[in-house]
């Protein structure tokens, strides 16, 4: 099993899952998804390390934890197109 920078030091502190993602304000699987290494949005990942930094009296920063992102994509996404469902109407009779 691969433990994440993050994890070891946060289990080695003695500080659970809860505690980070409370003062993160995040609920606990986000928390736990930013220790697999899962994308999320900078702000919420930089909220998880502050809350680290609070637990800990330690500095962190996002870049401890997360390799930066040095390519960015510059083809757009194919569009696929929208299929449409209608549900078939059905008269209530009484």
């Amino acid at each position: 099993m691969v433990t994440s920078k993050f994890q070891t030091i946060r289990r080695s502190k003695g500080i659970t899952i809860h505690q980070v993602a409370d003062i993160a304000g995040i609920e606990p699987r986000e928390e736990y998804l930013f220790e697999i290494g899962a994308r999320m949005d900078q702000q919420r990942a930089e909220n998880i390390v502050s809350a680290l930094n609070t637990l800990t009296g330690e500095y962190y920063t996002l870049a401890d934890f997360r390799a930066p992102v040095t390519e960015q994509p510059t083809t757009p996404m194919p569009t696929l197109p929208i299929r449409r469902f209608s549900w078939p109407k059905h008269s209530i009779s009484t």
